[in-house]
């Protein structure tokens, strides 16, 4: 963890922020203070579940536009899901982001509607709090400044958490590249880049700010429905991160079955594992999974990946797979790879 001009920023922001809260809160009292709280939380909670529904309108309208650029058309070659791969992760960058705009209208809102009651309620609360009057100041203006400044301190982790939750979510991605391939990295260049972001990434007020909530709400504020299935892009990333680790190991077995072990057996269980718990993986393997199994029943490689060399006893019924496989689509495709793995698994040990 290090300190780095974004934590000087971050410790700036806070002390205005706090010292800002805490001066309005003395002068509001407790009870505006409170409602203030209260209009944080509820805004919060508005603006987390409305911002996926209106980002998915967005996405679709980019997606439309993106699908009718030649260098989209070029480098996307007969595509069947990965239109919705983008557009699900476009969702969620928007998502992310747009919960900021979604609530500070709807606390806006909610601040001009509180203010209205509180002005009818407070005319019969000031004439009760007559008596007694300097006390209840004094004890007012007390947690007012308390309840403020914790409100301030909220305010700041929710404006904040694009930001720190993009910075993780960057990091895990470029973790993730560096363990499939490292060479994509290798350049002097491009390692100083990553390591200069790294840097920020693991910064000590912004995952502070992370840590004491941040996560949650870029959490619940980025995603998206794929499949009828809420999608949370921060368990993607960790999901991914390790079947991307486990697929490593797996690899060279998969290259050359006279290398499976016991371990193999278990690295493929735990890969199976992680994958049922996936929800953008039923695009992913829809999409490869069908070109896979339609290579290998031609005797051709798949991503550099080629058919396993079985028994002659084995190959039909591994053909028969393969066939299933190859009709696959979005509600069988990720059942259809685990099944094909286990099966592999067991041919093969």
């Amino acid at each position: 963890m290090s300190f780095t001009l974004l934590s000087l920023a971050i410790a700036a922001i806070l002390v205005a922020a706090i010292t800002s809260g805490a001066l309005r809160g003395m002068k509001e009292g407790f009870t505006r203070s409170i409602v203030n709280l209260i209009n944080i939380f509820v805004s919060l909670i508005v603006s987390l579940a409305v911002s996926p529904r209106i980002s998915l309108l967005i996405s679709d309208w980019i997606m439309e536009f993106v699908k009718t650029l030649p260098a989209y058309i070029s480098m996307v070659s007969d595509p069947v899901y990965i239109d919705n791969i983008a557009e699900a992760i476009i969702a969620m960058a928007i998502s992310s982001v747009l919960f900021l705009l979604v609530y500070i209208l709807v606390k806006l809102c909610f601040s001009f509607v509180f203010s209205i009651v509180y002005r009818r309620v407070g005319k019969d609360a000031e004439q009760l709090a007559k008596v007694n009057a300097s006390v209840q100041e004094r004890s007012s203006k007390k947690w007012g400044a308390l309840t403020g400044a914790v409100s301030a301190f909220i305010s700041v982790i929710i404006f904040f958490a694009p930001v720190t939750g993009s910075l993780q979510m960057v990091s895990k991605i470029i973790v993730m590249i560096d363990t499939a391939d490292e060479r994509f990295f290798a350049l002097e260049n491009a390692r100083k880049q990553v390591d200069a972001f790294d840097t920020y990434a693991n910064d000590g007020l912004s995952m502070m700010l992370y840590n004491m909530g941040g996560e949650i709400i870029y959490t619940s504020a980025a995603s998206t429905v794929v499949n009828g299935e809420t999608v949370y892009i921060v368990n993607e990333i960790e999901i991914m991160q390790t079947m991307i680790e486990d697929f490593m190991e797996m690899y060279p077995m998969l290259l050359n079955p006279d290398t499976f072990t016991k371990e193999s057996m278990e690295e493929i269980e735990t890969f199976c594992k992680n994958l049922e718990e996936s929800r953008m993986t039923d695009l992913l393997a829809a999409e490869f999974l069908p070109k896979m199994s339609h290579a290998w029943l031609y005797n051709e490689p798949y991503m550099g990946i080629t058919r396993p060399v079985l028994s002659e006893t084995v190959t039909p019924a591994f053909d028969g797979i393969l066939e299933i496989c190859e009709c696959s689509d979005i509600y069988s495709a990720k059942d259809n790879v685990i099944s094909l793995l286990r099966i592999y698994a067991i041919v093969i040990s």
